[in-house]
Parts: C-alpha cells; sequence; structure tokens
C-alpha cells in the first residue's frame, strides 16, 4: 500500500482506531502534544525557522493519515535531518490531468504535515504506463507540468521513468517526491542544455568564495551514450562552479534500456575519484533516450567516503544520512534484501528502526503482498516505526525477484 484516495484511508482509519481504542486517551493527547510542538504554522504551510531540524526520525502524518496509522501500514512520510521522504501517492480520477493534480495535492498535505510546503518540494519521480503511446507518455507529462503551473511549484526536478506501479499497474502512474524544511531554502534551478538540470538548495550563498561554498543538489541527465549522459552531469557542476563530480555524488539512481547499458554506466560511476552508491535497473521500454541518471550530490563538506560491505554492497554516509546501494533479493518477499540491509546499516553504525525511505522494484507483481508482509514484520513489527516506500514492477536479471533501495538516518 503505498498513497491511496480518501476513501481508502476511511477504512484505514476504521481499522486503526478499533486497534487504538485501548489507548484512545494517550493517542490523542500525543497528537495534540505533537500539533503544538510541530503544526503550530501549518495553515501558513511554511515556518521561518525549523523546530528541530537535525532530528533524525520523525513520521509525519495528514488530516486523511492521522497519528498511529503507520502502525498497521507505512509512514505517509518521514522528516530526517531537514528533509522530507514521502511515500508514493497513487490516485485514480476521471482524467490523467485531475489525477496529477490531487497527486501533489496529496504531497502538499504531506510536506505541510513536516513544516514545510511546495516551496520546499524538490524532486519527484513519476511512472508512466509502459504500455502507453508516446502520445499518451507526452500528455501525462504536460499534465503534471499544468498541476505545477496551478499549485505555484516552482524549481523541481521532475522525472519520468516507464515502469509499472504497484499493484501491476491497476495505478496508471504513481508521484514520489523529496522536499526539505525552510531552514534548507531557498533553493535554485539550474540547466546547462534540455538534457541535464539540477535544483540546488541548502546553499550557503554568504560565503564570499564560490569554492568555499556549500550546498546540496538533486541532478538529472539522460542521452543515448554513458559518456553523454556523465559529460552532461559534469557540466552542471562545472557551470555552477561549486565543487566537481568526482567528490560530490552520494547516491545515483540509474535507468537504462538495455543490460550492456547498465553494467557500463555502472562501471564508469565506479570509476570516479569517489564513487557514489548506485541503484542501477534495466527499462526496456524507456524513451526520450536510452539512459537516465538520477543523482544526489553534497557539496563542499569534503569529499563522502563509500564503504563496501561486501562485492555487491555499499553505503555513503553525507548529512546525517546513509544512502546504500540498491540490493538484490531472491525471496520473494524479499527477507535475504532485508538481511542485507541490516547488515549494511549494523556496518555503518545505524539500524533498521533508523531507516526512513525504501523504493521497492519487484520483477512481478504476485510480489508485492508477500513483501508487504515481510514489511511489516521487518519494520512495524520488529523495528517501529516504519519508513516511507514506494513499490514498482521492474525488470530484474535472474535469480533476483526484488530490489531495495533505502536510506536510513544515523542516530
Amino acid at each position: 500500500m503505498t498513497g491511496y484516495s480518501w476513501q481508502g484511508f476511511l477504512t484505514i482509519a476504521v481499522v486503526a482506531s478499533l486497534e487504538m481504542r485501548a489507548s484512545l486517551v494517550y493517542t490523542l493527547c500525543f497528537a495534540i502534544a505533537m500539533c503544538n510542538l510541530c503544526f503550530a504554522s501549518m495553515q501558513s504551510q511554511a515556518l521561518e525557522v525549523d523546530k528541530i531540524p537535525s532530528i533524525s526520525k520523525t513520521v509525519i502524518s495528514t488530516p486523511w493519515w492521522p497519528p498511529g496509522t503507520e502502525k498497521s501500514a507505512e509512514s505517509i512520510g518521514i522528516l530526517s535531518r531537514g528533509k522530507i521522504f514521502l511515500t508514493g501517492m497513487m490516485e485514480n480520477n476521471k482524467t490523467d490531468a485531475k489525477t496529477a493534480e490531487q497527486e501533489m495535492l496529496d504531497v502538499r498535505d504531506i510536506l505541510v504535515g513536516g513544516n514545510s510546503s511546495l516551496a520546499g518540494l524538490l524532486r519527484c519521480m513519476v511512472n508512466t504506463p509502459i504500455a502507453s503511446t508516446p502520445a499518451e507518455k507526452h500528455s501525462i507529462r504536460k499534465d503534471f507540468r499544468k498541476a505545477f503551473v496551478k499549485l505555484g511549484i516552482q524549481d523541481v526536478l521532475i522525472d519520468f521513468v516507464e515502469m509499472i506501479g504497484e499493484y501491476d499497474g491497476h495505478f496508471r502512474f504513481q508521484t514520489t517526491c523529496v522536499g526539505v524544511q525552510p531552514s534548507k531554502l531557498p533553493k535554485r534551478h539550474l540547466q546547462t542544455n534540455m538534457s541535464s538540470s539540477a535544483v540546488l538548495y541548502n546553499y550557503d550563498h554568504k560565503r564570499s568564495s564560490r569554492s568555499s561554498r556549500e550546498a546540496e543538489m538533486y541532478l538529472h541527465s539522460q542521452g543515448n551514450s554513458t559518456d553523454a549522459v556523465l559529460l552532461s552531469l559534469k557540466q552542471i557542476f562545472h557551470d555552477s562552479s561549486l565543487g566537481n563530480m568526482g567528490d560530490s555524488l552520494v547516491d545515483c539512481e540509474a535507468f537504462t534500456k538495455t543490460q550492456s547499458q547498465n553494467i557500463d554506466l555502472r562501471k564508469s560511476l565506479m570509476e570516479l575519484k569517489n564513487p557514489p552508491t548506485v541503484t542501477a535497473l534495466v527499462v526496456k521500454n524507456i524513451t526520450t533516450s536510452d539512459i537516465k541518471l538520477h543523482c544526489f550530490a553534497r557539496i563542499g563538506s569534503g569529499p563522502p567516503l563509500a564503504v563496501e560491505v561486501s562485492p555487491t554492497v555499499r553505503f555513503v554516509k553525507s548529512g546525517g544520512l546513509i544512502y546504500t546501494d540498491g540490493i538484490y533479493a531472491t525471496d520473494a518477499d524479499g527477507l535475504d534484501g532485508f538481511d542485507t540491509l541490516r547488515e549494511t546499516l549494523v556496518a555503518a553504525g545505524s539500524s533498521m528502526a533508523q531507516v526512513v525511505n525504501c523504493l521497492f522494484y519487484i520483477k512481478n507483481a504476485s510480489n508485492v503482498d508477500p513483501l508487504f508482509q515481510r514489511f511489516y514484520k521487518v519494520f512495524n513489527v520488529n523495528n517501529p516505526p516504519p519508513p516511507s516506500r514506494t513499490e514498482y514492477s521492474s525488470h530484474l536479471p535472474e535469480p533476483y525477484n526484488v530490489m531495495i533501495k533505502c536510506i536510513a538516518s544515523e542516530p
């Protein structure tokens, strides 16, 4: 289960309320205390100063995902180190335009619950139906851009990837986003050409020397070859005069049309001076370009250092957060992948209880329910509160059934 419309939440709320009847007074008191502490300015949708900017993990609630709902599901959003990690939003409306607008309204509600607003939105990824025609995919892109204009959303990276969404595409598309609290603003959009762009934030613009400034960036680059994609990415660093790519990339997601492109791109990223963590997937129906690369970078705070836990799994620490490589799992419910994730986080000095966000890529739609059951046992039962999450169907090489990509907080 990812993000549902209000009808679905009503059902969840009824079930959750029955489970929590014995502690209703405590729940109400806790909710009121949290509202007083964190959401005093919710109606304004923005605060001048964060309440607790460095907190490691806080569950976000909304009017339609009230406190306690995460006990039987995922967290709709997690606030960690001033960043807001959102669960993927899924809506079904009469038109794609209405669906896109409603999903962005859901995103707004979660950001408000995290003491921010749409001004703090940084990056979103939208999966578009793989069976749709190029004209339909272009129309979905236009619908989201119209929703952005209508809601006043500016300077946000939005990436479209041709993948099947949760439950074998029952929802035509879903939107998963990352935002920040006001203290990490303002932000600005950087674009060198039509194939690459970035959103720069947490930018120390008061320092006189550009080379000494600290900043964070989400970057996007696309092209038909590894060299073209990485060259466009390098150009962003060059034009901004903020560090260099080899010392700054923290975490990357790559989507390629072929397995050979996948291997080549991963190899090139691993050859960087300080390689980022990498999650690389084959998307056979990818359009516009053969390769799409999405990365997070941190500049001016010293190069991030990747630590190898095994020949196939590494982690990078940056800004109080721990990023992991995409972890393959052979078990249909992802059990062996969760075990590897646990070992990786322990090696990083953290734990499963500190996981703030996960992306799951599954080979078969039939694996969704077993994966959710395992997720519930791993996080809700043994390591609460659970993280935010989004699931996609994707091509995975044999013998793997699931890929797990997570971010955790340092304690």
